[in-house]
């Protein structure tokens, strides 16, 4: 089931046992060193899930400058993929150069501007061959990491929304444009989750947005909801954040070694004692990856059901006490 923030926030609270808000000893206090965890976490999962399922980002574009070769990568991307031009002629993508002896080489002749048609990525930005000759607008796909996560689920007021309709009229609401790319849900009594979690696409006004998709259940009118932030990993590992949080809060805060193994045990295997040892692992992070790379959902696409994934017990990710 997707979490938000705010829920991801409360499970790890309580795992830590420990509610105390206010520093001790220069220390960060604990709700501070929960949404520190949490956003890593997330980074940390996307990262190792970059082999076996789809991580890439939604395309980001930029415009060239007349004479300048360098550029820095555009927020929310660390890892070009591919580079394409858009002006109105037919041009296959950038031929990406690996290594700075063939970029040099590239570059030792005479300076020559015009389309650019090859790219070298650098640490901080990229640079462009021939120089560019105009303002083109580039368009790059590419690796990140998410965002962090700093928004409380949002539940002020009522909303009203019909099935198949894609806007939410709100009533007492004060939506926002920073809500666009969080998530919506109707709530029961309690604020919790009883329907789906449609993404919200566009902002109107303080009483109206737009989700991405058609909302497929019954029609709403005065109903209790919540818009919050979601981890950009699949559903079923959200389940799985507090444990990390947990495991690097023992290892670290309370110097509890083998009460932060356990934690980190179960996040990477799904079992608190790590005795699946041989074989195939079930559950946790580990199983979700070996699972996936079975199944096929990777950045390839390819479907390997005779090439099972199996981690080694002395592996490193074994290890990670904290």
């Amino acid at each position: 089931m997707r979490e938000t923030f705010s829920t991801l926030i409360q499970t790890s609270r309580d795992f830590c046992v420990d509610d105390k808000t206010s520093t001790q000893s220069g220390l960060s206090d604990t709700l501070t060193f929960i949404k520190r965890e949490i956003n890593r976490t997330v980074q940390f999962c996307h990262k190792k899930l970059e082999s076996v399922h789809k991580t890439l980002a939604l395309p980001k574009t930029m415009a060239t400058v007349d004479t300048y070769q360098y550029y820095s990568y555009p927020p929310g991307i660390n890892v070009i993929d591919t580079v394409t031009i858009d002006n109105d002629t037919i041009i296959p993508p950038l031929t990406i150069i690996q290594n700075q002896r063939e970029w040099d080489l590239l570059n030792s002749g005479p300076a020559v501007s015009g389309i650019p048609s090859h790219i070298y990525m650098r640490a901080r930005d990229f640079g462009l061959y021939p120089i560019p000759g105009d303002a083109y607008t580039l368009t790059l796909t590419g690796r990140y990491y998410p965002k962090n996560m700093t928004a409380l689920d949002y539940t002020t007021g009522t909303v009203t929304v019909a099935q198949n309709s894609q806007t939410v009229t709100g009533d007492s609401t004060t939506f926002t444009s920073s809500m666009i790319g969080r998530y919506f849900t109707p709530t029961d009594n309690l604020g919790v989750s009883n329907g789906e979690f449609y993404k919200i696409g566009a902002y109107s006004s303080a009483l109206v947005i737009t989700l991405e998709t058609y909302f497929e259940e019954t029609s709403l009118a005065g109903a209790t909801y919540l818009i919050g932030e979601s981890p950009e990993i699949p559903e079923e590992l959200h389940e799985l954040i507090p444990y990390r949080v947990a495991g690097v809060y023992y290892g670290t805060r309370r110097r509890d070694g083998k009460k932060g193994q356990e934690y980190m045990n179960y996040f990477y295997t799904g079992d608190y004692g790590n005795n699946r040892r041989t074989g195939r692992i079930e559950g946790g992070l580990l199983g979700f990856i070996q699972n996936y790379a079975m199944k096929g959902s990777d950045n390839s696409q390819i479907i390997d059901m005779n090439q099972p994934v199996r981690h080694n017990w002395l592996a490193e990710e074994w290890n990670e006490v904290t």
